[in-house]
């Protein structure tokens, strides 16, 4: 597959389906790889030689991630869109310092209400509340989670839940803060953009 970034491609032979990507504090690409159920790393310097690098740091696990975002400690958020067992984990900066299965530092899993249903995207915003966009449905929802909820793992109860209209949208494909704190929202059959 084909990585398009910054005007030139990265053939990444060792991704199977790339679904998410970002970029940590130090400017490396992280990606998520759903299909091979890994996370792959590559460092500016590969970015900028192109080409069909191996990836720097590849971190195994056992979720189906879709989604990944990085909060203002450098810790890797990843949305798992594993079915039936729904969730959003925690990776600190020293577990993605090399290659390996480390178990997740925090897990926020689906409360019985659902919360989580098919996590696909996440961001931060300003406050450092993180926000999870669902695709399964319907409705579509938008959660939003509070640092303190994020401390430990745990079910809590989402501090905000935004519900699609029309409650028929269950296709939200990705958010992005924008710098007034706005919320955007992707949804992909509608082909529609959305702020919140």
């Amino acid at each position: 597959s084909w990585l398009w970034t910054a005007g030139f491609a990265l053939l990444a032979t060792v991704l199977g389906r790339v679904v998410r990507e970002a970029f940590d504090a130090a400017g490396d690409l992280w990606v998520d790889n759903g299909n091979d159920r890994n996370l792959v790393e590559y460092t500016p310097a590969q970015l900028a030689a192109g080409g069909s690098p191996t990836p720097a740091v590849t971190v195994t696990t056992s979720l189906a991630p879709t989604g990944l975002a990085f909060d203002s400690a450098g810790d890797m958020w990843v949305a798992s869109n594993k079915a039936n067992a729904y969730s959003v984990v925690e990776f600190t900066p020293a577990q993605l310092a090399s290659s390996g299965t480390p178990t997740p530092t925090v897990t926020i899993s689906s409360t019985g209400g659902g919360s989580l249903n098919g996590p696909v995207a996440l961001a931060f915003d300003s406050a450092g509340d993180l926000w999870v966009g669902n695709g399964n449905g319907p409705p579509g929802t938008i959660v939003e989670f509070t640092p303190a909820q994020l401390a430990s793992s745990g079910s809590p109860t989402p501090a905000v839940t935004i519900s699609s209209n029309p409650s028929s949208r269950d296709d939200l494909n990705g958010m992005a803060f924008d710098p007034s704190g706005d919320l955007w929202a992707t949804y992909y059959d509608e082909n529609q953009v959305i702020e919140y």
